[in-house]
């Protein structure tokens, strides 16, 4: 998340297909392109173009794509314009959580098809949060309860873990949601983990921003939570 001198906020999440240094590297590189780009005041609008030409001579194999959401909040906090790469619109926190709504997806980065990304502007009325996040947390499959045997599986598949998907996620957050803002990425991480029984197979990440509104005195707090950390391991 950056704020740029006009007091726009321009955030990103994005996903690197696949596992490994390689794809951990070219993440890293993207995320470093993109700050420079935003940085250096290029028009939104041409920014994610901009990210895949550094995409395509970077990555390590021709079928490696990114997807990833662009979402820049105007400099009056009242709305925001989204881009869509292959990616999942963001969750709008306020009385209970939703998906933002979106008609228009462009492709991921890196896909060798026609299209490009266009921004949608969603209006927003203060307060109001938005939850950016990677596919990690919905393809989390559900363990099975030890109180009722059979539960966590998918209906006539034998063997198949039913995945938490976004209506999962979506009541995750919501329960989470009724106990305050404070410390809330690391309570969903740890909601979503109980219902998975586990550590996640899939690498997941979640940045949420938002505004309380002109009449809110206290500033914000930037944080940020290592979920490998030794804490999460116990």
């Amino acid at each position: 998340a950056v704020e740029r001198s006009d007091g726009s906020v321009l955030c990103l999440i994005g996903d690197v297909a696949g596992h490994g240094p390689d794809e951990a590297a070219l993440g890293a590189t993207l995320r470093t392109a993109w700050r420079t780009l935003v940085l250096s005041d290029v028009a939104p609008d041409q920014i994610l173009p901009l990210v895949e030409r550094v995409l395509v001579p970077e990555r390590a194999r021709p079928e490696v794509f990114v997807t990833l959401c662009q979402v820049v909040i105007s400099a009056d906090r009242s709305g925001v314009d989204l881009y869509l790469a292959g990616h999942m619109p963001p969750l709008l926190l306020q009385d209970s959580c939703s998906e933002l709504p979106t008609t228009s997806r462009g492709r991921a980065l890196g896909i060798p098809v026609g299209g490009g990304w266009s921004a949608e502007h969603v209006e927003l009325e203060a307060p109001w949060a938005l939850m950016l996040y990677t596919d990690g947390l919905i393809e989390a499959t559900l363990a099975e309860d030890p109180a009722v045997p059979g539960t966590g599986f998918v209906p006539g598949a034998p063997g198949r873990r039913e995945r938490l998907g976004v209506a999962g996620l979506l009541a995750a957050v919501d329960t989470e949601i009724t106990h305050g803002g404070e410390g809330l990425v690391e309570r969903v991480f740890r909601r979503v983990r109980d219902l998975h029984g586990g550590p996640l197979a899939d690498d997941a990440a979640v940045l949420v921003v938002g505004w309380g509104g002109p009449d809110q005195a206290a500033r914000g707090e930037r944080t940020a939570t290592l979920a490998d950390s030794d804490e999460w391991s116990q």
